[in-house]
């Protein structure tokens, strides 16, 4: 049954997929950020100091080693924003599921009430029809 707010529940179910969206994808990103990371921590622990050669072999690893944290932090700065990320998609998801659910409420609350107009339109026709048929008869009595 058709409702004036058919578009409108429509417009905020595809709001609400776009959140869900958008969460997704977030969520598909941190996992990615977090296995990045997970990967730089296990190539930090791989690396061992050299026991014999010269100063530049120690110098080059010590810079390897810096650099592999370096990544890290970056990584971890991101991690954090999309976390931060994470919180406001969250939010807006629940918005708009709460004005999807109000919009939701309104249509069935619509439909119920043109479903009670039909209902009783039905009954006063319904008497009506009754009536043309047995007056008829009444008066041939």
């Amino acid at each position: 049954m058709k409702t004036k707010f058919d578009s409108l529940a429509q417009l905020k179910k595809q709001d609400l997929n776009k959140s869900e969206i958008a969460i997704i994808a977030n969520n598909n990103l941190l996992a990615s950020k977090l296995q990045a990371l997970d990967t730089l921590l296990r190539e930090l622990g791989e690396i061992s100091v050299p026991k014999s050669g010269d100063f530049w072999d120690f110098k080059q690893i010590n810079e390897l080693k810096k650099t592999l944290v370096y990544e890290m932090d970056l990584l971890r700065n991101e991690i954090a924003s999309i976390k931060q990320k994470a919180k406001k998609l969250q939010e807006s998801y629940k918005i708009a599921s709460i004005a999807y659910e109000k919009i939701k409420y309104l249509q069935e609350t619509a439909i119920k009430q043109a479903l009670r107009h039909l209902k009783i339109t039905e009954i006063k026709n319904l008497d009506e029809i009754s009536m043309m048929l047995f007056a008829p008869h009444k008066e041939n009595a």
